[in-house]
């Protein structure tokens, strides 16, 4: 196997940091094999990935290139490689695929295509499935997730031909760390829209003052998503260090607590309690070996993304969070369906993706989109959609139920990425 990946090509299709920063995990690994990577990001606004965010998980500016997406997708970018490894959200994910089939549906062979997840999935879960179907081989986080969507394909009349078990990119291997009792900071591990709503932010940092006040040999710190002025998949509209800055001209700020912006592992290495609503973070604490808390202050539910956490044991309200309050079990049960490291999965994934690059290998043509169905939709549908509103209405069905408000936003980011298009053609060479 080693000896057939230093022949190969592989491309890995990025739109935002999380997505490329889970594609690395993958890439390196093939690149240890032999492959030769190129790092491509699909353009989604300006400045959709800094310099310091690349740095951070070890590319450079020069081995990432910005381009249009469907100039991505064309056979022309695309008809070289062997594998293409796609982390892009489920709307990008369709356009992609769809045009992927279309401009290799003639030719002599096409590259593989596996898609990833960059992290925990909390809405949209099965609709973001079956916007990856058409992908080779589909790289689900947990046995949780591979029943859920084998169930799915059962109902369609279809059987698992391209999804497995790959794990979580960003969890460390070998299962949950020693749990020995530990002191150090409490952190808090922010995201940019959870929660969404300015109070439910601006609640988070009236309490973690408040209990930096109560207990002052400790320290307290706060961790945002990103720096103020980065961006990811998510707009961060309310970021913590702007609302405690806010509150700073209204009362004192205890010393002991503040805003952080190192790197989340060197974070741990100081770490008693780590606290979140559902960020990944919790899991990869959890696997450290440190003590963690999800919290349900403001609720649990898809739109927190906590609901992921129900019956793992580990939750509870910021009421509750005290210094050195020492590890939570939580339930094997839940660990077992819901926490799987790709550290652990990588030999098994990469069997998979062999499999399917030899069998591209041996076909006189390019190898047909593993399922009928487009998406899980019926191809009379899809015929019908092609037919009377073009094929970008085949990608983008099931996206138009959206309010003024993001219409308007879109159609901003739309003019935007029109200005910025030659920029972005050279931004990141």
């Amino acid at each position: 196997m080693t000896e057939a990946w230093r022949s190969r090509r592989v491309t890995v299709v990025a739109d935002f940091d999380s997505f490329l920063k889970a594609g690395t995990v993958y890439a390196r690994h093939l690149e240890a094999l032999g492959a030769r990577v190129r790092y491509l990001v699909a353009f989604a606004r300006p400045n959709q990935i800094s310099d310091a965010q690349l740095t951070g998980m070890g590319l450079s500016p020069s081995q990432v290139r910005v381009m249009p997406l469907d100039a991505i997708a064309s056979r022309a970018s695309l008809e070289r490689e062997d594998l293409v490894l796609v982390g892009l959200n489920g709307l990008r994910t369709r356009r992609f695929l769809l045009r992927f089939h279309r401009e290799h549906a003639s030719a002599p062979r096409r590259p593989v295509v596996a898609s990833f997840y960059p992290g925990l999935i909390f809405r949209f879960h099965l609709e973001g499935m079956v916007s990856r179907m058409g992908a080779d081989v589909l790289l689900l986080n947990s046995p949780a997730d591979l029943r859920l969507y084998e169930g799915a394909l059962r109902e369609m009349g279809l059987k698992n031909e391209n999804a497995m078990c790959a794990g979580l990119s960003f969890l460390p291997g070998g299962g949950i760390a020693s749990r020995e009792p530990r002191a150090g900071a409490v952190l808090f591990v922010g995201q940019p829209t959870v929660p969404v709503s300015r109070a439910e932010r601006r609640y988070v940092v009236v309490r973690m003052i408040e209990r930096a006040e109560r207990f002052p040999e400790t320290e307290w710190l706060i961790k945002p998503r990103h720096r103020r002025g980065e961006t990811s998949l998510h707009r961060d509209d309310h970021h913590y260090e702007d609302l405690l800055g806010e509150i700073a001209r209204e009362r004192s700020i205890p010393p002991n607590l503040r805003v952080v912006h190192d790197p989340l592992p060197e974070l741990f290495e100081r770490t008693g309690l780590c606290l979140t609503f559902s960020s990944t973070a919790a899991l990869e604490s959890l696997l450290r070996g440190i003590p963690t808390r999800v919290l349900t202050d403001v609720g649990v539910h898809e739109n927190i993304g906590n609901h992921f956490f129900v019956g793992s044991g580990i939750c509870c309200t910021l009421d509750d969070v005290e210094p050195g309050s020492g590890w939570r079990e939580p339930s094997a049960e839940w660990l077992a369906e819901h926490v799987v490291s790709t550290a652990d999965r990588l030999v098994d994934v990469v069997a998979r993706l062999e499999e399917k690059i030899s069998a591209q290998a041996a076909a006189s043509s390019a190898l047909p989109p593993p399922y009928p169905r487009s998406f899980g939709r019926a191809a009379a549908f899809d015929d019908y959609l092609r037919e009377n509103e073009g094929w970008r209405a085949v990608a983008e069905f099931g996206d138009r139920g959206i309010g003024p408000k993001v219409r308007l936003r879109r159609l901003a980011v739309s003019l935007r990425a029109l200005v910025h298009q030659g920029w972005a053609r050279t931004r990141l060479r």
